[in-house]
């Protein structure tokens, strides 16, 4: 037991002390130390082992852990070496942690000092200066989610000017403050959006607020349907200044129309609700329906190849009727397909007819018919996003297209108000028609029924007219969108919303009223119909017909008569 409380030596002496190789045991018996000894103290090359399992092996100068050696911590769980000054890690040293991450580099008192390398467990890394155990000074870190740091530090912060790479793209290049951007930084978000002023926060002080469509800030935007317009648009930062310091906002101009519902839902409506598309409300205190709008010069080049599409096809069709061999027709055909022709012309806004297919409602005759297939160019695309450029953009040489043809408000109007004057006239001669009379010998009628069905179909044909005028009127140029009120919508759809967990700018709104090209619009808003120009009479063909048989039937009965009465006929 006394043994144990004692200090016990067994190696070389000299000069009665501890001199050559020698093992010495503490008498705490926690330490244990077998190397090297001069004059009393441990000194060369030598082996400190705890009792805890930790142990030094190394160089010791004078009694102290002092020069190169290696260290193992039980307690630390950690390995390291490189330099040492009085037991402590001091100059150039490498620790690796059994929890992951190290540090290479200059130490001092057993704390990072100077430049090197730390690895984090989490495999992030940092490489720059350190002070007292504290990233200080210049120093580039590499976070575990991908993004780059390159600037100034203070104990552990990022402080001072420096760069930051995001994973996501973004770079921020400016001044930091507590691990934040805080004062002049320039942000090229991976929005694509470029902010370059002052920073607090982690936010950028000036802050988009809302869109304005600057060059109509006062009433609507009155139209005629086709006429091209363009949007002045700027960006404003929530005091109402235009945001000079920001760049490469995506922004989207769409038209909407009124979204009008059924009271009972009709048919047409159910069918076209699944697809359309969700209402957007407007501070006009009503909902509308997007549809995008088109460039006013590649819309004008699909109307025109749309209309040289569907002449090519109705010249294929007639060359192939013209090919077939001619059939002789009776008088009645011929009258009736007059008084085809002549409804047609009546009414221009029908659907037209491919030639050598049976006009909508008929049936043919043979079982063979061939409808052509119509095959329209493809649409012109939508209009693109617009990055603003220091708070401003600009939408050019825009028009409002006809959309396509489920547009669910455009149906549900329809629907609503019947469709008398919206469906195209069927083609086809109707029955009690002069043409149907002539087709069933109408040349025996008599003066009194040819001059009745004549008027009839003078009515007729006035009501036709009268249709044709009100389809006008409701759609004029049935190319384009229709007459009526339109709200354009201008709205930031840059993606990510920039700065991240902020609403996006309040988008702008502008009713736009369209009308058709026979009207225009009087100083106080009144419509007006501009007068026509006078039509070139046109030969009528169903007027002559009726005429010529009516003077038939005439002078007929008259000879019938003047036979009865024994009289010369004056025919």
């Amino acid at each position: 037991m006394e043994n144990d409380l004692k200090d016990v030596y067994i190696g070389e002496r000299a000069n009665q002390q501890k001199n050559g190789f020698g093992v010495y045991k503490f008498r705490n018996g926690f330490y244990r130390y077998e190397g090297n000894w001069k004059d009393g103290k441990k000194h060369g090359h030598g082996k400190l082992v705890m009792a805890d399992g930790s142990f030094y092996e190394g160089s010791f100068d004078q009694g102290e852990i002092t020069g190169s050696g290696v260290k193992h911590s039980a307690l630390q769980r950690s390995d390291y070496s490189g330099e040492f000054l009085n037991g402590e890690y001091n100059g150039s040293g490498v620790i690796k942690y059994a929890r992951g991450g190290g540090y290479e580099g200059e130490w001092q008192r057993n704390q990072y000092h100077g430049r090197g390398r730390l690895t984090y467990p989490s495999g992030e890394v940092f490489e720059g200066e350190f002070h007292c155990h504290k990233r200080h000074g210049r120093g580039q870190m590499r976070y575990s989610n991908g993004d780059h740091y390159d600037g100034d530090w203070i104990r552990d912060k990022r402080q001072g000017q420096g760069c930051l790479e995001a994973a996501d793209g973004s770079i921020y290049e400016g001044q930091f403050f507590n691990d934040m951007y805080h004062g002049q930084g320039r942000m090229a978000h991976c929005s694509g959006i470029v902010y370059d002023g002052l920073w607090s926060g982690n936010k950028p002080v000036n802050r988009a607020g809302r869109i304005i469509i600057s060059n109509h800030l006062h009433g609507a935007l009155h139209l005629t349907q086709g006429e091209p317009f363009s949007l002045e648009v700027e960006v404003l930062s929530e005091d109402g200044q235009v945001m000079h310091v920001e760049s490469g906002r995506q922004l989207q101009v769409f038209a909407g129309f009124q979204d009008h519902r059924p009271a009972n839902g009709g048919s047409l409506f159910h069918q076209i609700e699944d697809i359309a598309e969700e209402p957007l409300q407007t501070p006009f205190g009503y909902q509308v329906v997007e549809f995008p709008l088109s460039e006013s010069t590649a819309y004008q080049a699909f109307l025109e190849a749309e209309a040289a599409a569907a002449a090519a096809a109705a010249t294929a069709g007639t060359t192939e009727q013209e090919e077939q061999p001619a059939q002789p027709e009776t008088g009645g055909e011929k009258a009736a397909a007059s008084a085809t022709e002549l409804e047609s012309a009546n009414n221009p806004t029908a659907a037209p007819r491919v030639a050598g297919a049976p006009a909508v409602g008929e049936d043919d005759p043979s079982g063979a018919a061939t409808f052509r297939v119509y095959s329209p160019p493809p649409p012109p695309p939508g209009i693109s996003t617009v990055a603003t450029l220091e708070g401003r953009a600009s939408f050019a040489d825009l028009v409002l297209p006809r959309p396509h043809s489920l547009y669910r408000p455009y149906a549900a109007l329809d629907e609503r108000d019947g469709a008398v004057i919206l469906a195209p006239a069927s083609a086809a001669a109707p029955a009690g028609s002069t043409a149907a009379s002539l087709s069933m010998g109408g040349a025996a009628a008599t003066a009194a029924a040819v001059a009745s069905a004549t008027s009839a179909k003078k009515k007729k044909g006035r009501d036709k007219d009268e249709d044709s005028r009100l389809r006008q009127k409701r759609l004029g140029d049935e190319r384009f969108a229709r007459p009526g009120e339109y709200v354009l919508c201008v709205r930031d759809v840059s993606q990510p919303a920039f700065p991240a967990g902020d609403s996006r700018p309040e988008p702008a709104f502008l009713r736009l009223v369209l009308a058709a090209p026979a009207l225009a619009k009087e100083a106080g808003g009144k419509e007006k119909e501009v007068k026509e120009k006078e039509k070139k009479k046109q030969w009528n063909t169903q007027a002559m017909i009726a005429s010529v048989v009516a003077q038939s039937s005439t002078q007929q009965a008259t000879g019938e008569l003047e036979k009865l009465r024994g009289e010369p006929s004056s025919s």
